[in-house]
């Protein structure tokens, strides 16, 4: 899946290729940022989802939460595995 900065650098330029060198490196900085704010983006929903998970009051409350912190931390290592 594409960042929104490569989307629009494809749609723009036709690719990053078709940047100066100068323009690239500021290109993959800009790619990294957004890569790392929506990782922690993804950490920050797991943290919650814990929290709220050990305040859980009733076993269906519990596996609620459970079932989302699972995704949410499939959602993480497909994110991870893919940089």
């Amino acid at each position: 899946m594409k960042t929104a900065v490569e989307w629009l650098i494809d749609e723009h330029f036709g690719g990053i290729e078709n940047c100066t060198p100068d323009f690239r490196n500021t290109i993959q900085q800009a790619i990294e940022m957004e890569e790392e704010q929506s990782n922690a983006k993804i950490k920050k929903a797991i943290e919650k989802f814990e929290e709220l998970q050990s305040k859980a009051s009733s076993l269906k409350d519990v596996i609620y939460l459970g079932s989302v912190l699972s995704a949410l931390e499939g959602i993480k290592n497909e994110t991870f595995k893919q940089q």
